[in-house]
């Protein structure tokens, strides 16, 4: 080198630069991430809630299972039966269509006699309290109605049952009154009977209760249902129970 010259400088390494033969550091240990406690109550809760729901879902259907089971049994070993019901006979003491200062009225009293079948050699029926109603089907007139004590019925038994109903000062039209005289006087004087009540099972040692029936025996003549005709043309009536409709 000669005097006065100025000596190399050594290469700056560019940026990011990493020697090979430098040893490694390791990376530092990840801290472990820690959930706020909002969100582990949360994450609690939200298990505690699937735990409880398939705990009742469980419980749940094994109860479904056993009442299918229990009613399949009490339908297979007693083999309920609705109870089959007649208009027997409706039997007028007193019909009086009449003039009065509030216009034509209707004065009735009949004799209403209703045929009561329990058809269960292993099951009594129960009655409620019963509402018996009386109307003539064109113009819906009330014809009389009555409210009965409710009763027990033995198995494979056949009940006869009487009710007196009473209808006063019915205002009626004109036409109504007219079609009411012809019709009671020719005897085809079109009726229904409507009784309202409630029907329960009972055995030894258990009842279940009372389901509200509705019975219809309707668009039947009064030559149909009067006293003396023969019982094997006692017209059959419908029973409507949780709104479904057996013909008897």
């Amino acid at each position: 080198m000669s005097i006065g010259q100025t000596p190399p400088q050594p290469l700056q390494k560019p940026p990011g630069y990493r020697d090979p033969a430098a040893p490694v550091k390791p990376p530092p240990p990840r801290k472990a991430t820690t959930l706020p406690p909002s969100l582990q109550l949360q994450n609690k809760n939200n298990t505690f809630c699937r735990n409880f729901c398939c705990g009742v879902s469980i419980v749940a259907a094994i109860s479904l299972l056993f009442l299918l089971s229990a009613l399949g049994f009490f339908l297979l070993w007693f083999e309920p039966r609705l109870p089959e019901i007649h208009l027997k006979s409706i039997d007028f003491k007193k019909f009086n269509v009449a003039t009065t200062p509030d216009g034509l009225t209707l004065d009735a009293q009949s004799v209403v006699s209703v045929e009561v079948k329990n058809p269960n050699s292993n099951l009594r029926m129960e009655y409620d309290r019963t509402r018996i109603y009386v109307n003539a089907v064109k113009g819906d007139t009330n014809l009389g109605q009555v409210t009965v004590p409710g009763f027990l019925q033995d198995k494979n038994n056949v009940t006869t049952l009487k009710f007196n109903t009473r209808a006063e000062k019915e205002i009626l039209e004109s036409k109504v009154a007219e079609e009411l005289n012809d019709g009671f006087k020719n005897k085809k004087l079109l009726m229904n009977v409507e009784i309202e009540s409630g029907i329960g099972i009972k055995s030894s040692g258990w009842a279940t209760g009372t389901v509200e029936v509705k019975v219809h025996c309707g668009g039947v003549s009064l030559d149909q249902v009067q006293e003396g005709r023969a019982a094997s043309a006692a017209p059959k009536c419908r029973i409507k129970i949780l709104d479904w409709v057996y013909l008897n």
